[in-house]
């Protein structure tokens, strides 16, 4: 028999909020480390994108809810169809920051194609783990339970 935990929407939002605060604190940290450990480590705007972009992809997912998803009546006046668009949209960003994470620490913090050694690893690893952490923090917010429809549920 699996075990199934039904968490309430209070919950998992806690829940998304923590594995979105570790990702940005993972990266923070790790340009800091680099920054005052290794002196003349650049950490351009482009190595940032991955984190924003899997942020975006966070905040498209949360105003949509399951309904208008899954709303298959044509006559009621709101079309799913744009709803499940914005969900493709932000899917597609989220999937994207996580791979654009992945290519930067394997093009600029293992395996340069310069030549050149890396200082340090760990700004790499970071900007891949943060926009892992953050997908996962809408995957979480999104399946987890419908936090925009709070009637189901009578406090925590």
């Amino acid at each position: 028999m699996p075990l199934v935990i039904r968490l309430k929407p209070p919950h998992v939002s806690a829940i998304a909020g923590v594995f979105f605060g570790i990702g940005w604190g993972l990266f923070i940290d790790s340009v800091a480390y680099s920054n005052h450990v290794h002196n003349n480590v650049d950490i351009v705007f482009g190595f940032w994108m991955p984190g924003i972009a899997a942020t975006l992809f966070l905040l498209m997912m949360m105003p949509i809810s399951s309904k208008a998803i899954g709303n298959t009546d044509a006559f009621s006046g709101g079309s799913p169809m744009a709803a499940r668009l914005w969900m493709l949209v932000a899917f597609v960003l989220g999937l994207g920051s996580v791979m654009a994470g992945m290519a930067l620490m394997i093009t600029q913090y293992t395996q340069r194609t310069d030549g050149k050694t890396p200082k340090t690893t760990w700004p790499g690893f970071a900007m891949f783990l943060q926009s892992l952490f953050i997908f996962i923090a809408g995957i979480v917010y999104r399946f987890g339970g419908d936090a925009v429809d709070v009637a189901q549920y009578d406090g925590f």
